[in-house]
């Protein structure tokens, strides 16, 4: 019975260390992908884009009580003369058909054109590991073995000799 005991609360206590193992991904994802995004911005080349269709997305949160719209564009564009198209470029709200918006274009595959990462998207990945970490803290300490009662058994006092 004890192996039993002692085989569940290792099985439980990888919950909390894959939260924390998750809020680590979370924040070397993010990292990467700004010294990415750092990485392409300054090779690339700033030019004006005309939207060629908008369209918005919506994201809210568990309860369905807050929205939050993501605004995107396929947009056309010039460099060294020749016309190209990019498809799901972020744009500001407010952004419409013929409105015209800053890209960055990479010299060297002047398809790739986009908008550099915002701040609001690391912020967003900084909080998701600090809720992540402190979740997994909480229950790492919760169900630490010290704080595990051992289960009552029928073989207990509860039914008598």
């Amino acid at each position: 019975m004890d192996n039993n005991n002692e085989m569940a609360k290792k099985i439980i206590m990888i919950i909390p260390l894959l939260m924390i193992i998750g809020g680590i991904a979370v924040f070397l994802v993010t990292v990467g992908l700004k010294i990415y995004d750092s990485v392409f911005i300054s090779n690339a080349v700033p030019v004006n884009a005309t939207c060629t269709y908008v369209w918005r997305t919506v994201s809210s949160n568990d309860d369905g009580d807050e929205s939050v719209y993501y605004y995107h564009a396929n947009v056309t564009y010039e460099y060294n003369g020749k016309t190209y198209t990019a498809e799901n470029v972020d744009v500001n709200e407010g952004a419409d058909v013929g409105s015209v918006v800053r890209v960055y274009v990479n010299p060297n595959n002047p398809k790739n054109a986009r908008q550099p990462m915002t701040t609001s998207a690391l912020v967003t990945g900084i909080f998701v590991v600090i809720v992540l970490e402190a979740v997994g803290i909480l229950i790492f300490k919760k169900m630490s073995p010290q704080n595990l009662k051992a289960p009552v058994s029928f073989n207990d006092s509860l039914y008598g000799d």
